[in-house]
């Protein structure tokens, strides 16, 4: 028994760090693109077109001169779910500097994910 109370605790531990690590990569991320982008011209190396939930066309190339920060998540992922509320948090304090797009992973229908979204 006590293993197991170690080794909970240490998963714990792990997927606290991980996703304080992630939370600090995407927080550096949006701070060097910004210098990355005018440092040489990506205007055709990172380009690509995707549907939003609502069927709309997203081209990452019509963000380009902003820091963009992708997320890439999916309704069955917890840790996923556990780092939304920083990134609601970062966003909110940085959406008019930084550009967010929040691509999920799921085969499902976009009405699951806009519903995972919403809650």
């Amino acid at each position: 028994m006590r293993k197991e109370s170690i080794r909970k605790k240490e998963k714990g531990e792990y997927f606290g760090w991980a996703k304080n690590c992630a939370v600090l990569f995407l927080i550096v991320a949006a701070v060097m693109s910004g210098s990355l982008a005018n440092a040489a011209d990506i205007t055709g190396t990172l380009n690509f077109t995707l549907s939003d939930v609502n069927g709309k066309e997203v081209t990452l190339s019509d963000y380009l001169g902003k820091p963009i920060i992708i997320v890439f998540w999916a309704t069955y992922c917890p840790t996923c779910k556990e780092e939304i509320p920083d990134l609601v948090s970062f966003y909110n304090k940085h959406k008019s500097d930084v550009v967010f797009l929040s691509l999920a992973l799921d085969k499902k229908p976009s009405e699951k994910i806009i519903e995972f979204a919403e809650r």
